[in-house]
């Protein structure tokens, strides 16, 4: 039997947490059925409003299966609502001696209003591994482009993203001469003639030839590692740029521990091209990669995703005077669709968030582009509203 029958919790959830989820976990091993109140505080300011932050924690409630809870909002005070739903327990979440500090001096408050009040108070402490996540933090990180993904849902992250950056990501993915980069601009162009939204597209192969071309100390150490690894004739005589075709041809013959040691030489810089690349654009971030899925980056793009796909590939491949045999290589390299399309919906289960749109392109498809821009355009609408509600 738990120590206590009925406990109330309360939070401004601005947004709710992983830090918050850890501490309402714990609360529950201790009393039988919690009440969550979210709650405004006076000397916050806040990006969501109050009914908008309800509707958040509740989605997150029911995305994790967590039992034996009811979420409620309102005005009123944490002693009001202590006393309308009969709580033997008062749970307050700290994650360090500030945390307690605060905490502290707003139960005296409350004493002041219900005597015997602080007499009820439990402190909650947050796990060690998430005592620094803070719906403070998280909004800063949104705010400098940063992923979140590990401190709050998935859902909250595209919400953080709509509401400071006013940025709706999707990805355009898909095999080899599918003709993603057609699709991607096509429905950018559809979108901005028909709708007057603002498309961004980014594409990350782009931003790895910037990389490789940058003027930069760190730069000219990738190019180095490149030189070491794979010779010096995939660089121009300065070393100051590299030859992608040789590149690429060689690559596709990497070992296993050369692939991982090549991820993590030039990950860090691409994120940040990546950042730099979302600076100061609003509207829709079209983000192409081929090997997005691949590379188990979907979250990049909230798990929203454009599947490209073309039976027409290998006219493709040959009317873009590809090499047989570098398509082919490219070919195993990459996931073929029903690789990509169970990677990518297997990471929309998991996450609870985003959706996934296959898209079979024909090259001569008006229509379809346009059906396919609506659904993109309703996505990003549908985007605004906080708690997908």
């Amino acid at each position: 039997m738990k120590q206590y029958k009925s406990g109330i919790f309360a939070l401004s959830a601005d947004p709710v947490t992983f830090g918050h989820i850890d501490m309402i976990k714990k609360a529950l091993l201790q009393c039988e059925n919690l009440i969550i109140f979210v709650a405004n505080n006076g000397a916050k300011k806040y990006l969501f409003n109050l009914k908008e932050r309800y509707y958040m924690v509740k989605k997150t409630i029911k995305q994790f299966d967590i039992r034996n809870v009811q979420v409620i909002y309102g005005p009123e005070l944490l002693t009001d609502m202590f006393l309308k739903y009969d709580c033997d327990v008062v749970f307050r979440g700290v994650r360090d001696e500030k945390d307690y500090k605060f905490e502290s001096e707003q139960i005296f408050a409350m004493n002041l209003i219900l005597p015997g009040f602080a007499d009820k108070v439990v402190y909650i402490q947050s796990s060690v591994e998430l005592k620094h996540v803070s719906s403070t933090l998280v909004k800063s990180f949104v705010q400098c482009h940063l992923p979140v993904s590990e401190m709050v849902p998935l859902f909250i992250s595209a919400k953080l993203e709509e509401r400071i950056n006013r940025q709706f990501k999707v990805s355009f993915t898909g095999e080899i001469c599918s003709g993603k980069s057609y699709v991607a601009n096509a429905v950018k162009q559809y979108i901005e003639t028909h709708y007057n939204i603002e498309v961004n597209y980014i594409n990350l192969d782009q931003i790895i030839r910037d990389l490789y071309v940058e003027d930069s100390p760190s730069a000219q150490k990738i190019r180095d590692w490149i030189l070491e690894h794979f010779g010096a004739d995939t660089l121009s005589t300065d070393r100051k740029s590299v030859n992608l075709e040789i590149l690429k041809s060689r690559m596709f013959s990497m070992s296993d521990d050369l692939k991982r040691e090549a991820q993590q030489i030039t990950a860090p810089h691409v994120t940040r091209l990546y950042r730099d690349a979302l600076s100061d654009k609003e509207g829709i971030i079209i983000l192409e990669w081929a090997k997005l899925a691949e590379m188990g980056m979907s979250t990049w793009t909230n798990n929203n995703a454009v599947l490209v796909h073309s039976s027409e590939g290998d006219k493709m491949s040959k009317k873009r005077g590809l090499d047989e045999k570098f398509a082919a290589a490219a070919r195993k390299f990459q996931w073929n669709k029903a690789q990509k399309q169970q990677s990518l919906e297997k990471s929309i289960a998991r996450e609870g968030s985003g959706q996934l749109i296959v898209f079979e392109n024909n090259f001569d498809n008006d229509e379809a582009i346009k059906t396919l821009s609506i659904s993109v355009v309703n996505l990003f609408k549908s985007s605004g509203k906080a708690g997908g509600h």
